[in-house]
């Protein structure tokens, strides 16, 4: 009985090692297979972000655009209302500078695409951009040559009217990438969802090492969005809210000045002396003065308020639940703030200031665009008076937005 009992023991101990290799065999077997598909989701991860960075990469190249030929607008307004010769010339200059930079930002732009759509719009941008440079150097040219302001006027008119069928290309551009990014977005996750429903057929050997696997993709494509909605929304020189962002938010106030009955006031502050720092001393001593100000002008503030910058030297700040007379105050506080700054360079001392325009957000408020637009222009009657740096805009909040000067 014993002898039978060693026999039983010994022919157990036989066919252990098979079944170990086996289960070793089927377990490396899943591995491999988990492996390749780890690979496999792990390239198209990559390939959605490299999507997305380059979606990115279109849109700021499109807003970019936007931001050269709203430039151009202003500065054929600036040369048109400048009375000094010398002015309107350097005016002038700057349109081609900016018509240079479009053009740059166009051809980057044109490597990029990669849809039939985005090729259409482009095409269509193009057609009206040829359309609107004789425009525009017709106005530049009667601006040149003093014709009478009549015949100025009306050829803004044309060259806005033409522009602004550039920006709505644009503006249907942006939306495009935006949705090509969401759809970038959730093949993302449609592939990482795949991979997390084959990694519970693989068995419970695999299932930790799968979990964890994607988790920690997950976690990535998370931060991964979650950093490019920050940047979407920041201005990456002073890190305040940017345009886009800044758009958002006096939308918001607008609903709530409707359905609450809440007052708010928009201020459009344009910095004065701020060009000879650039010119002397640089555009990265520029760059400081604007993250000084940006700092100081926040801790200005309220909490409640916020604080964004449009472009260039001009920002925006959304007083909420408060009146004109409030934000008045508030406005003279944050002249009287940068007047008392001084920026130093190259044993040079430079003053600084701020033109700051009031629009008042109401209920008869219609949107975000024409508040701001109000708000720049009272900033621009500010500017052009240097007797007072703070203007009230007079205009209906609800108007139409100005077709020339």
């Amino acid at each position: 009985m014993a002898q039978e009992k060693d026999k039983l023991i010994a022919r157990k101990a036989r066919l252990h090692p098979g079944l170990v290799l086996a289960y070793s065999l089927f377990v490396t077997f899943l591995v491999l297979i988990g492996i390749l598909w780890a690979i496999k989701i792990h390239e198209e991860i990559n390939g959605s972000y490299a999507l997305l960075e380059r979606d990115a990469r279109k849109i700021e190249l499109a807003e970019r655009m936007q931001t050269a030929i709203l430039l151009r607008l202003a500065h054929l307004h600036e040369a048109f209302a400048s009375s000094d010769p010398f002015e309107r010339d350097e005016m002038i200059q700057k349109l081609y500078t900016l018509a240079a930079q479009y053009r740059r930002a166009r051809d980057e732009l044109l490597q990029l695409m990669d849809t039939p759509e985005e090729r259409d719009l482009l095409r269509q941008l193009d057609a009206a951009a040829r359309q609107a440079e004789p425009a525009t150097n017709e106005v530049a040219d009667l601006i040149q040559s003093d014709a009478s302001p009549r015949r100025i006027r009306k050829a803004l008119v044309a060259a806005r009217r033409v522009r602004t069928r550039m920006i709505d290309l644009l503006g249907r551009l942006v939306d495009l990438e935006q949705q090509l990014n969401s759809q970038a977005i959730s093949r993302g996750r449609t592939q990482l969802e795949h991979f997390r429903r084959f990694t519970l057929v693989t068995g419970a050997l695999l299932i930790l090492f799968s979990l964890l696997l994607a988790l920690m993709t997950r976690r990535t494509l998370q931060s991964h969005q979650r950093s490019m909605a920050i940047e979407a929304l920041t201005d990456p020189l002073t890190e305040l809210p940017n345009r886009r962002c800044v758009l958002d938010q006096i939308n918001e106030a607008i609903e709530s000045a409707r359905n609450q009955h809440r007052h708010h006031v928009l201020m459009y502050m344009d910095l004065n002396r701020f060009k000879p720092i650039n010119d002397h001393c640089g555009h990265e001593a520029g760059d400081r003065v604007l993250r000084m100000l940006a700092r100081l002008w926040s801790g200005k503030l309220r909490h409640t308020d916020l604080l964004g910058r449009m472009g260039g030297d001009e920002f925006v700040a959304l007083i909420r639940d408060a009146d004109v007379a409030a934000a008045r105050r508030i406005a003279t506080d944050l002249v009287l703030l940068t007047e008392q700054q001084q920026f130093t360079c190259k044993g040079r001392r430079f003053p600084l200031g701020v033109s700051i325009g009031l629009a008042p957000i109401t209920p008869q408020t219609r949107d975000a665009r024409s508040v701001l637009h109000e708000a720049d222009k009272a900033c621009y009657q500010a500017k052009a008076d240097q007797s007072d740096s703070i203007r009230l805009a007079r205009p209906a909040i609800g108007s139409q937005p100005r077709q020339g000067r």
